[in-house]
């Protein structure tokens, strides 16, 4: 899969960096996305104990804690390099120190996977998760004012809208947007309330139209448009033809698809 997460963090503890662990880490980040469908993003933390431990015991807390502290910086890797919205990523954004402060919160309350713990060989592994609905609530509540007020006053016979990007590089972001080749705004935060974004996300991801369609959010009779290109400077904003955006606005505008955020895009695994 395409969609990378990228950036930084310091490491209290020595952490393995053998071949072996490179490779692994490189498959999680070929597969963060498929983490994002499901609602999370998950790091695997690897560590050695220190050389001069009293025992075995001691030796394996230590490197437990080590392993710990090298998932949530990979977290914190992946989570500065998403982007926001067309033009800034989240390394950007912290220089507002209230989401500084949120992001570093939310790093740290990730929480180990149940069963991922492993000591072999004198090295730890562990694996860290964390929901995506409190990342999105991070930025969405410093844009809360520009989310729609009002609830749907139009009736349509879609439950959903879903987006073919395949043949696009789409490199998603948190403030999902949707344009028409004019550069008019089709969807994006302005045409989703606040709380049904916040609990589910803007836009949810799928890697086939077929997985897509079959989506509770999206219904059982869901609009399919083919995005035709991307652009903003991280290619993170979606574009369909002028044609789809006029149809789209015409049967989804002001309607519960777009307040509630029934909208899925296909992108590449």
């Amino acid at each position: 899969m395409k969609k990378l997460f990228t950036a930084l963090l310091i490491t209290a503890f020595l952490v393995l960096s053998l071949a072996s662990a490179v490779s692994a880490d490189e498959e999680l980040v070929s597969n963060v996305m498929v983490k994002y469908f499901k609602g999370s993003v998950e790091t695997v933390g690897m560590a050695v104990a220190p050389s001069n431990v009293a025992n075995e015991a001691q030796g394996k807390v230590l490197a437990r804690t080590g392993a710990i502290v090298d998932a949530r910086a990979k977290m914190l890797e992946y989570i500065k390099g998403v982007n926001v919205s067309k033009n800034v990523t989240v390394v950007n954004a912290m220089a507002n120190s209230k989401i500084n402060q949120s992001v570093e919160g939310l790093v740290k309350g990730t929480y180990v996977v149940k069963g991922s713990e492993k000591w072999e060989d004198g090295i730890y592994s562990v694996t860290m998760r964390k929901d995506i609905d409190e990342f999105n609530r991070v930025f969405y509540e410093e844009q809360s004012s520009e989310f729609a007020s009002e609830k749907a006053t139009k009736k349509t016979d879609y439950t959903g809208l879903v987006i073919d990007a395949r043949n696009t590089d789409l490199n998603p972001q948190v403030m999902f947007r949707v344009e028409a080749e004019n550069g008019t705004v089709v969807y994006d935060n302005t045409k989703a309330l606040f709380e049904p974004a916040v609990d589910k996300g803007l836009v949810g991801f799928a890697p086939s139209i077929e997985k897509a369609s079959s989506l509770p959010r999206v219904g059982e009779s869901p609009m399919v448009v083919e995005a035709i290109d991307v652009t903003g400077e991280n290619g993170t904003v979606v574009v369909v033809s002028n044609e789809d955006a006029a149809a789209i606005n015409s049967q989804l505008a002001q309607t519960k698809v777009f307040r509630q955020a029934n909208v899925v895009a296909v992108i590449d695994e």
